[in-house]
Order: structure tokens, then C-alpha cells, then sequence
């Protein structure tokens, strides 16, 4: 009998302690809505006990949700009532969002913030990715193949960083495939630097054996492939990862390359494809995103929307 009434004690202490935890947790705001196209926002605050709100934008990547936030909402005041106003949205690009609506408890109460009221955002819906251009720099049996700079910038500025794939054939009519290798650029964020004149700067050597066109610099390759000797053709498409709402590139055009037996010795040649640029500013290698136009299913020739998923 005390066995059970201890354990009835235990219960209801654990009742009692989980009522007085909730009781502790603000309640969640209301009815949250926000038009991706114009950055029109609102929703209830229901809960008289919250300190402020704000309403802030993460891209997702890969499924993975970014640590910094693309957009802000200025600080919104907790007086209970329908709250309405207005986001900058013009920094998103295309992909997915997380739109977080979130509550902050009153400073100097012992209040626990409710988990974050979240809106999944597509953006770029209906459009198709820049086509990349490419460069191949041929060294004995070795080929560095890599994606021009300012077709990095325009995804990073307009559209975003996909995956790029990279496809080798054999024949000039590009029916047989060699070989083919898949590269992320949403990894070069973490090598850049902003240049002062707005662009980008992603990853270089000064005095670099394939300095090519640019003074004393090498732009260092992506995707580094050895083969047979032999003359070959390479494309690269820019993948979508969302293709029912934003489509894939169109393949570069073929970039033909002759490689020999030999190991690399510095005795290179380089091809590129026809809307290649050379990303120089002052003679520092700085990618100004839209700053060549001609450039194959750019976004700003594009009408997209964005749509709450």
C-alpha cells in the first residue's frame, strides 16, 4: 500500500512540476503570415507577458539551415494585438527560406520563449540557373577545370551557389562520356573576401603556375582531373537541387583540351568558353556580380516569384 501511494506521489509531483514548467513558457503568437513577393507581414501577439519579437530570414542549404540570417524585421513590441509591417526582402535570392517569427520574454522575468513560429519560403520559383562558363587548363596528362568567377558571383548575388557538374567526352560530338565530377560551390563563401568596388574575391595564388591571362595570378581550379593522352571536351551545367520549381542550367559549350603521358611541368595551355571573363580589377581578381551582360539565362532577365511552401 505505501509502495503505491508513493508512487501516486510521485506522479502528481511530476504533474505539478510539468504544469508549473508551462506555465512558465510563453504562448506562441498567432496566425503568421508573409508575402514573400513584397515582404508584408503579420500575425497575433497573444501572450501579455512577452517582452519583443522579431521576424528573421535563414537560408536553407542542403537541408541545413544557415546561421545567419539574409533579413530582419526591426524590433516588434509584445503589446497583445495584431501586428503588421514590412520586411526588406530584396537580399534573398533563389531557394529555400526559413522565416522565423520569434519571441523574446520581458527582460528581468523568469519567462521561457516559445519555439520559433516558422514559414517555409521558395524563391527564384519558375526560373532556370545562369548557364556557367568555363575555363580548362591542360598540363601534360592533367586538366584543371574551373568555373568562372563572375558566373560564381551572379549565383551568390542573384540566384545561389549550386552544385556544378563537370562532364569529359571523348568525341567533339559529345556522345561519349569519360568521365564526370560533381563540385559544390556553396562551399566558396568560406574562402572569400569582399573587394571594396563590391565584388567578390574567392580563392587565388599570387604568382601561381597557371597564371594564364591574369597578371602573376592563378584563379585555382575547382575539379583537377588526370587521363589518358588524347584530345577531349568538357562541359559543366550548374545543377538545381529543387528542379520542380527551379530548373538547371543549360550546358556551358564544350571546351576542347589535348592532354599528353607526360606529368604536369608547367608548360600549360588554357581554353575557355566564348562569355569567359577575366575577373580583374587594378590587377586584383574581384568578381562584380551582373557586371558582364550577355550572360545565358541571367536572373535579372528572368520573372520569378517567391511562394510560401
Amino acid at each position: 500500500m505505501r509502495k503505491h501511494l508513493t508512487a501516486l506521489l510521485l506522479v502528481l509531483l511530476l504533474v505539478c512540476l510539468c504544469a508549473f514548467a508551462l506555465a512558465d513558457t510563453l504562448q506562441s503568437p498567432t496566425d503568421f503570415t508573409l508575402d514573400p513577393v513584397t515582404g508584408t507581414y503579420s500575425f497575433q501577439a497573444v501572450d501579455e507577458n512577452a517582452g519583443y519579437y522579431f521576424i528573421r530570414i535563414y537560408p536553407v542549404v542542403g537541408g541545413t539551415e544557415g546561421d545567419r540570417y539574409v533579413a530582419s524585421s526591426k524590433r516588434i513590441n509584445a503589446k497583445t494585438g495584431e501586428k503588421k509591417g514590412k520586411l526588406d526582402v530584396s537580399g534573398m535570392g533563389w531557394g529555400q527560406y526559413n522565416v522565423k517569427l520569434i519571441t523574446f520574454p520581458a527582460s528581468g522575468t523568469d519567462f521561457e520563449a516559445p519555439d520559433a513560429q516558422v514559414l517555409t519560403v521558395l524563391s527564384g520559383v519558375g526560373g532556370v540557373l545562369e548557364r556557367p562558363e568555363l575555363r580548362v587548363v591542360a598540363d601534360g596528362n592533367t586538366a584543371f577545370l574551373l568555373v568562372d568567377w563572375l558566373s560564381c558571383a551572379d549565383y551568390y548575388a542573384f540566384q545561389y551557389l549550386p552544385e556544378v557538374t563537370f562532364t569529359v567526352y571523348s568525341d567533339e560530338a559529345l556522345t561519349q562520356a569519360v568521365t564526370e565530377v560533381s563540385y559544390d560551390l556553396s562551399v566558396l563563401p568560406s574562402t572569400m573576401d569582399n573587394h571594396p568596388a563590391g565584388g567578390y574575391i574567392w580563392n587565388f595564388q599570387m604568382g601561381g603556375t597557371y597564371a594564364c591571362d591574369l597578371d602573376n595570378v592563378e584563379l585555382l581550379p575547382n575539379v583537377t582531373l588526370t587521363l589518358d593522352p588524347g584530345t577531349y571536351y568538357a562541359t559543366v551545367q550548374a545543377v538545381s537541387n529543387d528542379p520542380e520549381n527551379i530548373a538547371s542550367s543549360q550546358p556551358s559549350e564544350a571546351v576542347a583540351f589535348t592532354l599528353t603521358e607526360d606529368a604536369p611541368n608547367g608548360e600549360y595551355t588554357f581554353a575557355t568558353t566564348s562569355l569567359w571573363a577575366n575577373p580583374n580589377i587594378m590587377g586584383v581578381p574581384c568578381a562584380i556580380p551582373g557586371s558582364v551582360q550577355g550572360r545565358v539565362d541571367a536572373a535579372q532577365g528572368q520573372e520569378t516569384t517567391s511562394v510560401v511552401k
